[in-house]
């Protein structure tokens, strides 16, 4: 589900509506996501700034992102065109970044929206530290609670936590 345009488009739309309820800054702020969403290199800049924290947590950060980036391009450079299997493949990796992409261009968004703000006896670590934790907190879906039972549930059940999670934010 999470590979189909639709999909990606509600996403970014949806997370930059909920970020823009905290940050204010109105469709700005949706720009900048679309932005990110398309820019190459949002993945890279997202996982420099410890930000990139996606639903497939194998391809987000550290060597996990870089053999997937590794084996992405050379299955792309390596596609038989005339097999549909090769061409399936590489959609579907194609699918998988863009993917990956919309999950973290509204976290960079907010990161760059928290980072042009001034603010008043904040230094300019405390500033980074602030949107870093911003950027991750305003869109934590991976938030589950303490209870045991409750973990184990919310785990099970797909979208829901998200669901709750942007309604409790």
């Amino acid at each position: 589900v999470t590979r189909m345009p639709p999909y990606m488009f509600k996403n970014l739309t949806r997370d930059a509506m909920d970020a823009d309820v905290t940050l204010g800054n109105g469709p700005t702020l949706w720009f900048a996501a679309m932005r990110n969403a398309f820019n190459p290199n949002s993945l890279q800049r997202a996982a420099r700034l410890n930000i990139a924290v996606g639903l497939d947590v194998m391809t987000h950060g550290g060597v996990g992102e870089r053999l997937y980036e590794a084996r992405f391009r050379r299955q792309l450079k390596d596609v038989n065109w005339l097999n549909p299997l090769a061409v399936a493949a590489a959609v579907w990796q194609g699918l998988g970044r863009m993917a990956s992409q919309s999950e973290v261009a509204v976290r960079l968004a907010i990161y760059d929206r928290v980072m042009a703000m001034e603010i008043p006896n904040m230094t300019a670590a405390q500033q980074k530290s602030m949107a870093k934790s911003l950027a991750l907190e305003l869109l934590n879906y991976g938030r589950r609670g303490a209870n045991p039972m409750w973990r184990t549930f919310m785990a099970t059940v797909p979208f829901l936590n998200g669901r709750m999670q942007g309604v409790d934010k």
